[in-house]
């Protein structure tokens, strides 16, 4: 019998053969960057205890939002200086509210931390990096608005407060908390939950599965597709 393939996309028993196709099973199960996600719940959950040999914090919203209003590289989107990768480190490895300097005091107080890990700066930039990296990870489970420009935000202390009293909320905890002791990859994924509970298009908003394994998955059905058409 022959089968056009508009038909063939709603055929149940095509979607039989889909549901059931063992190589479509186990692509899905590595849909998603098992490391990244790893990475991810290991850093909400707080469970960060060093950079080579500098004891660390996670990254806070405060902590963040201190890099960038001093202008940090890192904070910046722009290519970190070896000052950037001290006063960095420095900020990670404590409490924001227990800086105890200006500003432009930073650079000399917090010289030597980059070397204090024993991490080669190579390397150690690309940690720095990847921490960044997993705390916003969870934003990336929205969906980007249509026709959308790119707009840069500005990590202030507006942003400070209003992110962090979103987390706080849906946390139940304390405004504080959520600024200077909660993970900033936990304050992403509480607003992420906060979007997903308000917005109208809550259900479309999830992980997006790694481009690799999107084009394999991809390539299985059109396999598929085409042995069906022909049967």
């Amino acid at each position: 019998m022959h089968r056009t393939p508009s038909r063939q996309l709603t055929d149940p028993e095509f979607q039989a053969i889909l549901v059931n196709d063992p190589e479509l099973r186990r692509l899905d199960q590595f849909a998603l960057d098992s490391g990244a996600e790893f990475a991810l719940l290991l850093d909400a959950l707080g469970c960060r205890f060093g950079i080579g040999a500098l004891p660390v914090r996670p990254l806070t919203a405060a902590g963040w939002a201190f890099l960038w209003t001093i202008g940090n590289g890192y904070a910046r989107d722009i290519p970190p200086t070896q000052s950037d990768m001290d006063v960095a480190l420095y900020v990670l490895s404590r409490d924001v509210r227990d800086l105890r300097c200006r500003p432009e005091e930073l650079p000399a107080r917090a010289s030597g931390y980059a070397a204090q890990t024993g991490v080669p700066l190579g390397e150690l930039t690309g940690e720095i990096a990847a921490m960044i990296s997993t705390a916003f990870s969870p934003l990336a489970m929205i969906p980007a608005e249509k026709g959308g420009a790119n707009k840069p935000v500005t990590f202030d202390a507006d942003w400070l407060v209003r992110t962090a009293a979103i987390a706080a909320r849906e946390g139940n905890v304390t405004i504080d908390q959520a600024m200077f002791e909660m993970p900033l990859s936990r304050v992403t994924l509480l607003f992420v939950a906060f979007l997903r509970r308000k917005s109208l298009n809550g259900d479309k908003i999830g992980r997006v599965p790694s481009q690799d394994v999107t084009r394999a998955i991809m390539r299985r059905i059109d396999l598929l597709q085409n042995q069906y058409l022909k049967g």
